[in-house]
């Protein structure tokens, strides 16, 4: 079984360490688009023999969706097909977990299952975690349900998929054969704390205005949508529902299903 890992990533030096710790021994080779980064980022990633840096086009930045979802990811196709028996798209802060991964992933495999869905989950903690060789999920277990994060994250190589904004659900999935609850999660790492989260949103929002040029700022106060659906603050629904959070990394877990 072959497994193929693409990614997009923007001055993630910090978390890309994990990232990779996590992703490298589960795959064959892995394929990232460098957002032009200045942080080392891809210095970082070069080092690891497994990684392919792809290239962008200098005039278009990977926050806009469009550029995304039509030029860049559907690249797997030249690298993948007839390659990999899987491809998994995973942006820097999203790992996904199961205690037995590579079980499931051969009996989907086996029985035909072209697309699968990984339950989504966002992961809390106060601060960002030291880096002494582990991985990330030994380190922050604890995370709440979060619907913005159920993806089509891992498909067969050999189908043709196009993804919608965000990657929250590619266009005609139901086309393929696919599973919805495979009872993989997707574990999201982008809350350390409001300051974290502040400065990584704010990042992301400047990003996107390298090609907008709408002048926007991160403004904690404005509503958006929250892993529970709702429309708010995100840094007042961590503070109230932080303390509903479980471990959702034990393996205990999934047999007790969610949280």
């Amino acid at each position: 079984m072959r497994i193929h890992v693409y990614s997009n990533m923007y001055n993630e030096a910090q978390l890309a360490p994990f990232w990779l710790r996590h992703y490298a021994p589960l795959a064959d080779r892995i394929f990232v688009w460098d957002d032009h980064s200045t942080d080392g980022t891809a210095e970082l990633l070069s080092r690891e023999p497994k990684v392919t840096l792809l290239p962008m086009d200098p005039g278009q930045h990977g926050d806009n969706d469009p550029y995304w979802v039509k030029d860049l990811f559907p690249q797997y196709e030249q690298h993948s097909r007839g390659e990999a028996d899987w491809v998994i798209v995973a942006d820097a802060d999203e790992f996904i977990l199961h205690p037995d991964l590579l079980g499931v992933l051969r009996q989907q495999l086996a029985l035909g299952i072209q697309m699968l869905k990984c339950e989504g989950y966002i992961m809390v903690a106060d601060r960002f975690p030291a880096d002494r060789g582990q991985q990330i999920y030994d380190e922050i277990q604890l995370g709440l349900p979060d619907r913005m994060m159920s993806k089509w994250t891992i498909h067969s190589a050999d189908i043709s998929v196009r993804f919608r904004k965000g990657r929250h659900g590619p266009s005609g999935h139901r086309h393929f054969k696919h599973n919805p609850e495979a009872g993989i999660r997707l574990l999201h790492y982008r809350y350390f704390g409001d300051d974290y989260y502040a400065a990584r949103t704010n990042r992301n929002v400047e990003r996107n205005d390298m090609v907008f040029h709408h002048g926007l700022k991160y403004d904690p106060q404005a509503p958006q949508t929250l892993p529970d659906g709702t429309i708010g603050s995100a840094p007042e629904w961590f503070r109230d529902h932080r303390h509903e959070a479980v471990n959702v990394v034990a393996a205990d877990s999934f047999q007790r299903g969610k949280g």
